[in-house]
């Protein structure tokens, strides 16, 4: 199941009267307890899984937007509400800012992957330009849900076979986060990443370049091996032009795509 899929309708609260971060969780536990994905799981079970992964750090990360998300046992698939609160709650974030949105994830321990992958696709849609306010002038659910899902990246139809295989060279650190986040948004996507260094390092070992580089200029250098569907290629090539502007003008990021003729088994995340 995808985001589309998971979202529920009847888990989507606007306007919320909230005054703390106990509020909130009761809230939402109520919420995905009454869900038919959940259903035979009661309301304090999930509390207290939220609550849970609260202790091991905030899942407000900033900008009025936090990520609550917590794996059950018993359940067979995820479901992703969401809860407004327009003057804002604290919610320890990050930012110390008041937390306006709240969308929820919970899902089956054993899924490990969709459950990233379904975080890094929120985490997305709500750092793309106008989402927030957009979706929090939202008058009612079905509005919510409709303007959520028109910033999630379109998925290929599930007939597409072909794989193309991704190299980006990453030298620029400030725009890692954001490259890696496009892709483990994808599904059906298998990524992994190589620490490695720029070829600076090893040229200033040399005698005869030593004085153009000293150990200290070892620099960021990463590399993401992804393999995709075909029919996403030309999406994720267009998100990070977005985000790098001008890519073929730019040094520090290098793309390379392969169509593959074979591909077989999976990675985890």
């Amino acid at each position: 199941m995808g985001l589309v899929e998971s979202f529920c309708l009847e888990c989507i609260e606007l306007k919320a009267s909230v005054k703390d971060k106990a509020d909130v969780l009761h809230l939402i536990s109520s919420l995905a307890a009454g869900s038919e994905a959940l259903k035979g799981i009661d309301k304090g079970t999930v509390f207290n899984a939220l609550k849970e992964r609260e202790e091991l750090g905030t899942t407000a990360f900033g900008n009025y937007i936090a990520i609550p998300h917590c794996s059950i046992k018993g359940i067979k698939t995820f479901i992703v509400g969401a809860v407004t609160v327009p003057g804002g709650v604290d919610f320890n974030s990050l930012d110390k800012k008041p937390t306006k949105l709240f969308v929820f994830i919970v899902g089956p321990p054993e899924n490990k992957n969709e459950h990233i992958r379904l975080l890094s696709a929120v985490s997305k849609i709500l750092s793309s330009a106008g989402a927030l306010d957009e979706i929090l002038a939202s008058e009612n659910r079905d509005t919510f849900r409709e303007r959520f899902l028109r910033y999630y990246m379109p998925q290929p139809e599930k007939k597409e076979k072909d794989k193309v295989f991704f190299h980006v060279f990453v030298q620029k650190r400030e725009y890692w986060d954001d490259i890696l986040q496009i892709f483990s948004s994808v599904e059906d996507s298998y990524l992994t990443v190589i620490e490695t260094n720029n070829a600076s390092y090893y040229l200033q070992k040399l005698p005869l370049f030593s004085e153009f580089w000293t150990e200290s200029n070892k620099g960021f250098s990463r590399i993401i091996l992804a393999v995709v569907d075909k029919g996403m290629g030309n999406d994720i090539i267009r998100r990070i032009n977005l985000l790098v502007d001008n890519l073929d003008n730019k040094t520090g990021i290098l793309v390379t795509v392969q169509e593959l003729t074979y591909t077989g088994g999976s990675l985890d995340f």
